[in-house]
């Protein structure tokens, strides 16, 4: 019996080491950025450009052929890419490949605009101080549900479950990833839950929708000074299951804004919810949509707004 548990010990001391060099090689993403494993991932997997955004080099904005058709992506979390290893596989990306296959004069710049953690506010003052000056041809606004969040300062709640580790677990977690990983499992789930909880309330009580439905107004009211044609994609979030989404009658009351501005607006929630919740999420702590799910949105959006 002696022997057994030695070599069982033997083998899960083993399996440990081998678990904790790979989360220090790869890191794994984490939906609230808690843990060590998603800066070792976010280290790896993300690289900015000038401008601070996930993209390639754009160089000068204003040196412009043409021929050049320029269209803007502003978002959050998901069009930022959250979780998925190769820029290439997101939507984003994955338009503009759609776009340069038309075989028409044009040539399409797909511009990434996005950060993790950004909320409306902070895409209403991106909108302002960078789109200016981008010389783009359209604008498209990837509004992910989530993004009304910071009404109900969900953030501030995250931010307070982060720092509610014991001392002797933060200690343990700066000598181990995969022990910091472990410990955080209990935080990231609660932080689902606060996540969503703060967001619903945010369409649910009418204080917190009327001031959300006045910021979404503002995009195309700053859109048409600038004369630039907007679009818009509705994202929903991610859980467990679809029968229990329970954001999904939000989702009318936030296409009904911009309908009523006559903003092109596509809501991929019909889309998505045609396959399985978990099998659209970047992993198990970190719901953001992955491949699979940016190559729906990026099909659906070429087939809704730029059909061959």
């Amino acid at each position: 019996m002696v022997r057994l548990v030695v070599a069982a010990a033997g083998v899960t001391g083993s399996a440990g080491l081998i678990a904790e060099g790979a989360l220090r090689f790869s890191g794994i993403p984490d939906a609230f950025a808690f843990t060590r494993a998603n800066a070792v991932w976010r280290e790896r997997h993300v690289s900015l450009n000038a401008a601070g955004f996930r993209d390639d080099p754009w160089g000068q904005p204003a040196d412009k052929p043409g021929t050049t058709w320029r269209i803007g992506v502003v978002g959050s979390a998901t069009t930022f890419g959250q979780g998925v290893e190769h820029p290439a596989d997101r939507f984003t990306d994955r338009l503009e490949t759609a776009l340069a296959r038309r075989g028409d004069t044009l040539a399409y710049q797909v511009w990434n605009l996005a950060r993790p953690g950004w909320t409306t506010e902070d895409q209403l003052t991106a909108f302002k101080a960078i789109v200016p000056r981008l010389h783009l041809d359209e604008i498209v606004l990837v509004y992910a549900m989530s993004d009304a969040q910071d009404l109900t300062f969900t953030g501030a709640a995250l931010q307070s479950l982060a720092s509610r580790r014991p001392a002797w677990q933060q200690w343990i977690g700066r000598h181990s990833v995969l022990l910091d990983l472990w410990f955080a499992r209990p935080l990231l789930a609660s932080g689902l839950r606060v996540s969503y909880g703060g967001v619903e309330q945010a369409y649910r009580e009418r204080r917190y929708w009327t001031f959300q439905a006045g910021r979404l107004r503002l995009f195309a009211t700053m859109a048409r000074e600038l004369q630039i044609p907007l679009r818009v994609v509705v994202v929903p979030m991610l859980g467990a299951t679809w029968e229990g989404y329970r954001l999904r009658k939000y989702h009318a009351r936030v296409a009904a804004v911009f309908d009523d501005l006559d903003v092109p607006t596509l809501d991929v929630l019909p889309i998505l919810d045609k396959v399985p919740a978990r099998s659209l999420w970047v992993g198990p702590l970190d719901l953001h949509p992955n491949e699979r799910a940016h190559r729906l949105i990026a099909d659906a959006m070429v087939e809704q707004w730029w059909p061959h």
